[in-house]
This record gives structure tokens, C-alpha cells and sequence, in this order.
């Protein structure tokens, strides 16, 4: 289950054969064509190399927001939650 779930996910490339929901072929779920599906990994996915504004970028994009918008709800955000000394901090 392990793999096919990392396979899905576009965390590892398969060996052989390829991955249809619905009887859509994918590589992975970034490429979109399955964004109803959720994955959460056993392990803590969140990793030391981004930012505070980096992350809100991340789940900016996770979460669909057309990429005109994004650096204004990023920036919203930061506001918002005084969040202004922090944001280049990792």
C-alpha cells in the first residue's frame, strides 16, 4: 500500500505498469487530474528548508489559488497573523 500510495503521489516512480482512476491514466496527482484525492503520509512531511511565506506559498498552490492572487492572500495572511518578522525564517 506504501508504495502505491508514494507511486500516486509522484514520491517515487513505478517499476512497471501505470495508475488509472476512473479510467484516467496519471503520473502523479500534482498533474491535476485527480485532485480529489488526499494523501497523508505516516511520517511528519513538513521539512526544514522553507520559510514561513514559503509554506503559505505551498498551501496557496495546494489549495488551487490562481497564481495572479497568490502573493496578495500571501501577503494577507502575513498581515493578518503579525506573522511580518517571521516570514523569511525557516
Amino acid at each position: 500500500k506504501t508504495s502505491l500510495f508514494k507511486i500516486i503521489v509522484g514520491e517515487e516512480k513505478a517499476s512497471e505498469g501505470d495508475v488509472r482512476i476512473n479510467g484516467h491514466r496519471y503520473e502523479s496527482i500534482i498533474d491535476g487530474i485527480c485532485s480529489d484525492i488526499g494523501y497523508c503520509p505516516q511520517y511528519d512531511c513538513i521539512t526544514d528548508d522553507l520559510t514561513v511565506e514559503d509554506y503559505f506559498y505551498l498551501f496557496g498552490r495546494i489549495r488551487s489559488i490562481r497564481s495572479e492572487d497568490l502573493p496578495y492572500r500571501v501577503e494577507s495572511v502575513i498581515q493578518l497573523f503579525l506573522l511580518e518578522i517571521y516570514r523569511h525564517q525557516y
